[in-house]
């Protein structure tokens, strides 16, 4: 039996906010609570595998959104944002004594685009390559890819699902055919799709976030993020049993009955 746990969509960064007086202020785009209930589950659970899914970074300091706008990455270091991050997240996750393994979502993505206008730069701007993350025995593979743990499939969803948030689950599961937890909508959804040929079914399921529910850099606060992660068992004939772990405020309480809060 192989246990693992799957987080993605932490988006560890900063934003800036601009105070009156004209300084700058700048405030986590990770929530900090969520993540931190994450650890103490884990630290309990111990799993063999662990799945960090994507948009771990958030690369603000490169986002392709602001990059032709100086003003909104005034500020922001990428170098500072990785050696934060790495003594944030990686690191307490190295220390859990799992197989780890990486997926760059599409936020990652924004620095192998820069580094393809501009060549020279190639291999020194991405997390994978700045932080040696492969030297640490991280297993890290690209953008787009999608992993197997016996019949379960996950992905980061960006480039597997087409479209807004309405649906995701439902798409994944029927573009790929296979019961799939995909992230990058920052919500919790589910669905069923029975399958006539061996009369079982398939789920797809859109696991919840770790980043701040309302950045300051959206326009529109009110929205359908969730915070959570995926957990689950690997049974050796590839059957599997898992569950969506989701944080309110702080608090988790698994399936087990089990509360973690902090």
């Amino acid at each position: 039996m192989t246990k693992y746990v799957a987080i993605g969509d932490l988006h560890f960064g900063f934003d800036k906010q601009l105070l009156p007086g004209g300084k700058w202020k700048k405030t986590p785009v990770h929530e900090d609570a969520a993540f931190r209930v994450f650890l103490q589950f884990a630290e309990k659970f111990r799993p063999d595998k662990i799945l960090m899914m994507g948009d771990m970074f958030d690369m603000r300091p490169v986002c392709r959104h602001e990059l032709d706008v100086p003003k909104k990455i005034e500020g922001q270091r990428l170098i500072e944002v990785y050696e934060k991050g790495f003594d944030y997240f990686i690191n307490p996750i190295l220390r859990l004594n799992a197989e780890v393994i990486w997926v760059d979502g599409n936020h990652e993505a924004w620095a192998y685009n820069l580094a393809n206008k501009y060549p020279g730069i190639d291999g020194m701007i991405d997390p994978v390559n700045y932080l040696e993350l492969r030297r640490r025995g991280i297993v890290c593979h690209p953008q787009g890819t999608i992993l197997r743990l016996g019949k379960l499939a996950f992905a980061h969803g960006d480039g597997l699902v087409n479209g807004g948030v309405k649906y995701a689950a439902k798409k994944a599961v029927e573009r790929y055919s296979s019961s799939i937890r995909i992230w990058h909508f920052h919500t919790y959804q589910v669905f069923t799709k029975e399958t006539l040929k061996n009369k079982a079914y398939q789920t797809g399921v859109a696991v919840p976030c770790l980043c701040n529910r309302g950045p300051s850099y959206q326009t529109v606060h009110l929205n359908g993020w969730t915070h959570g992660f995926n957990y689950g068992f690997i049974e050796p004939n590839g059957e599997f049993h898992d569950y969506v772990a989701v944080i309110w405020r702080g608090k988790l309480m698994t399936a087990e009955g089990e509360v973690y809060r902090v």
